[in-house]
């Protein structure tokens, strides 16, 4: 029989992560040659680009391998001499080698990376090296967000030619796995803003998996894959955390991981010719570590077939009741001056905002559905650099939900181009009404901490227009 995995091992997997209110936007699962389990969570598909985050840094390492492998770099050069512009603030830095990037033991305790969260165009390089040693480099682990932008740019240097197009030519193009990432106002590649989809995600998984070959074609040297997945370090953590390779996280449960903030993984578990991926947003995701131990592994010991797998939910809530038809023969006068109409139309409510002469309208999809609006309702850009994902619409804002009771509307929001959820609520009284809504996404649909609360009172019962 070929090697699979339970549908059952699935189901407790995400019933586990339901009962700890974890959303999963993707879930990817590979063996033995074959695509057991892809599906996305509403509005989410296996091809919407999603922040990596500190995913990312497995892809971009592989790219500096592929540069040792063409003899271009190796892991004893050293990193000042790859900048000879760049004068160190601490002359143990000279002895710093492209290995101890990919181990994370620069020396250096403070990262310089913050300053990019006050300035994207900051010059993260120079910053980089302005940035004082504890210790000599090679010793310890210390995890520093800086290093995929050394990594980068060493690997630049060594090839001489720009890194999207070094990465391109030997990786994303053969594979056909698109990746998102800007370049600064100074012409900087930023791994940190680097979007991909599941696809990709799994994609770059299999790459590890089957040990650099994709599809009949070797792409990378396997000894280097196997150097970069062993623990290289022991980084002082327990668990899931304690064991570090070539940007790469070691299980406890066997196997190594891209891993990446709110819930980014690609497990690569050689024992069971697997890999899974993972994407989500949640603030605290190391608990889908835990469940995918507990309840999807012991799945590929099982030889069930067949079974239905389950489906990821969407992400919009449902809602039982159906509207107070009373609410749509009025109007309310909102706190700031506005007015505030509601309707249903063609199986979605709307929702109408009007300030003077100027009336805007909202549409939100209902019973896990949702509908596409041209700017966001309420809130602002939020598009920093801890939350953009590079490359969909930055305005436009997805909203649905349900009426949880005949006058409450509860509802969310999703802007494809940023990370986080926001969650609204609308409920109406007897005289007036609330309008709760988020001042900024939130990692996570359940989060509802912070909301505003926007009031008004009704004003007629003179129809629908405001």
């Amino acid at each position: 029989m070929e090697k699979g995995i339970g549908g059952g091992a699935v189901r407790r997997f995400l019933e586990a992560l339901d009962a700890h209110a974890y959303r999963l936007h993707a879930l990817m699962i590979w063996r033995s040659g074959r695509l057991l389990y892809a599906d996305a969570a509403p509005p989410y598909t296996l091809d919407t680009p999603h922040r990596l985050c500190s995913a990312a840094k497995s892809i971009l390492v592989l790219s500096a391998l592929k540069a040792i492998e063409e003899g271009r770099l190796s892991l004893a050069d050293r990193v000042c001499d790859f900048f000879p512009e760049e004068t160190p603030a601490d002359p143990r830095m000279r002895r710093m080698t492209v290995e101890d990037l990919f181990t994370m033991r620069t020396g250096q305790e403070e990262d310089p990376f913050p300053v990019l969260l006050a300035d994207v165009n900051a010059d993260l390089i120079h910053e980089f090296f302005r940035t004082p040693l504890v210790e000599d480099p090679g010793q310890t682990f210390r995890y520093n967000n800086t290093v995929p932008h050394m990594i980068y740019a060493v690997t630049e240097r060594a090839v001489g030619m720009s890194f999207e197009c070094y990465q391109s030519s030997r990786f994303l193009s053969p594979m056909n796995a698109p990746l998102l990432a800007p370049t600064n106002g100074k012409g900087q590649y930023n791994p940190v803003l680097t979007s991909a989809s599941a696809r990709t995600m799994m994609a770059f998984a299999r790459l590890y998996l089957q040990e650099g070959t994709w599809q009949g074609t070797q792409l990378l040297d396997p000894a280097l894959i196997r150097m970069a997945c062993m623990p290289r370090v022991h980084t002082g953590q327990d668990g899931n955390g304690a064991g570090y390779g070539y940007q790469l996280w070691m299980n406890r449960f066997g196997g190594y991981r891209m891993d990446g903030g709110w819930g980014q993984y690609a497990l690569i578990l050689p024992r069971y010719e697997a890999a899974v991926v993972m994407l989500s947003d949640m603030t605290d995701s190391s608990y889908a570590l835990e469940a995918a131990e507990r309840y999807l592994l012991p799945g590929f010991e099982e030889t069930a077939e067949g079974e239905n797998m389950p489906r990821l939910k969407s992400i919009f809530p449902v809602g039982s009741a159906r509207m107070a038809r009373e609410l749509a023969r009025g109007s309310w006068r909102m706190e700031d001056g506005s007015r505030l109409c509601v309707r249903e139309a063609q199986g979605e409510t709307l929702l109408t905002l009007c300030r003077g002469e100027d009336a805007r309208t909202w549409r939100i999809g209902l019973n896990g559905g949702c509908a596409d609006n041209p700017e966001r309702l309420l809130y602002g850009n939020e598009l920093r650099l801890d939350r953009s994902v590079f490359g969909p619409d930055d305005q436009a804002q997805l909203l649905g939900g349900g009426w949880t009771a005949p006058y409450t509307l509860e509802f969310v929001g999703k802007c494809m181009s940023e990370m986080g959820e926001t969650r609204y609520r609308l409920h109406f009284s007897e005289n007036g009404c609330e309008l709760m809504y988020p001042e900024a996404p939130s990692h996570g649909v359940a989060v509802t901490e912070g909301n505003r609360c926007m009031k008004g009172t009704f004003v007629c019962n003179r129809g629908t227009d405001c």
